[in-house]
């Protein structure tokens, strides 16, 4: 049902990172019965024995390519065929595969992992916009855009309420996955800009269908306040809820403030509809990890789809 590594070459092709690639699918196996409790610090460190420029491209799903630092403990779990990123994700995606001609926007795209896969062979998506804010990650997104082809648009900007402000991009740990907004400034600046305006400049027509991916670490409810016209139409987001949020503030915000429904994919794939904040809180069970929730607006073909899966047994 999920995607597998298929084809996995180090860059550049040493012996060091042919036997790291192996000690790290070994490592996923290992832990695939626990649901991968403990893989990432394996990959963490092995890659912390290996040099800074060991590469690494994974074919992580037919005509899916994504290239980052072997060394790269958050990325390197693909190397294992055991491991599949998001699942939920994918789950929940493959019930839309008929919506060709929607607008894909990946808000916090990082190297591009869910641009690829929906503009690939698979689903095969046309309009397909990856959303960086970090212009070092960016520079790794555009590699892997590259790599695939071109096939998807790619834009350094940060998500925001507002466009045309200048923030600086930052992260407490200097890791790339957990990197942050700041209106006060700094170093790293970019420009920001709303959903809406995305939609405007990249659909030359009325977009008859949205998928809204957000992963904007902290910044959600202000990207969603950029987001009114986009939410008037059949529209899918897609929204972190991190466990160390008790209160569950952006799933509140969106039962509060949006004509939208909420989703979340439990681990033995069931979809149940969240019904208010506590109800999103129960299914966060670890304090260290992000969870994903899918919003569809009310009423919406989204929304109709989800909430048919969520009654099945």
């Amino acid at each position: 049902m999920y995607p597998s590594s298929s084809r996995i070459r180090p860059l550049p092709p040493t012996l060091r990172g042919v036997i790291a690639i192996i000690v790290i699918h070994l490592a996923g196996l290992i832990s695939r019965p626990w649901r991968h409790r403990g893989y990432w610090h394996a990959t963490q460190m092995v890659g912390s024995l290996l040099p800074r420029e060991q590469d690494v491209v994974v074919e992580y799903s037919p005509g899916c390519l994504l290239q980052f630092r072997l060394s790269d403990g958050y990325w390197a779990r693909l190397v294992s065929r055991s491991y599949v990123y998001e699942p939920e994700i994918w789950l929940v995606l493959r019930h839309f595969r008929d919506k060709t001609h929607a607008v894909f926007l990946d808000c916090g795209a990082n190297y591009g992992y869910w641009s690829i896969a929906l503009s690939g062979p698979e689903f095969g998506w046309k309009q397909v916009v990856a959303i960086e804010a970090s212009p070092s990650t960016y520079e790794c997104l555009t590699r892997n855009r590259e790599l695939n082809a071109d096939r998807f648009k790619s834009l350094n900007r940060a998500i925001y309420s507002a466009s045309g402000v200048w923030v600086s991009v930052g992260s407490a740990d200097g890791h790339h996955a957990s990197a942050s907004i700041s209106v006060d400034g700094g170093h790293s600046s970019v420009e920001t800009v709303t959903v809406d305006d995305l939609v405007s400049a990249n659909c030359p027509q009325p977009a008859s269908s949205i998928i809204l991916k957000l992963d904007v670490e902290g910044v959600e409810i202000d990207a969603l306040a950029g987001a009114s016209k986009s939410l008037a139409s059949d529209t899918l987001i897609i929204y972190e809820d991190h466990g160390n949020d008790p209160d569950s503030k952006v799933t509140a915000h969106i039962l509060l403030h949006l004509d939208a429904n909420v989703y979340f994919v439990t681990d033995e794939e069931r979809i149940l509809q969240i019904g208010s904040a506590e109800d999103a809180r129960r299914q966060k069970r670890n304090a260290g990890k992000g969870y994903n929730f899918f919003a569809a607006v009310r009423g919406s073909d989204f929304d109709n789809r989800l909430r048919e899966l969520s009654q099945r047994p």
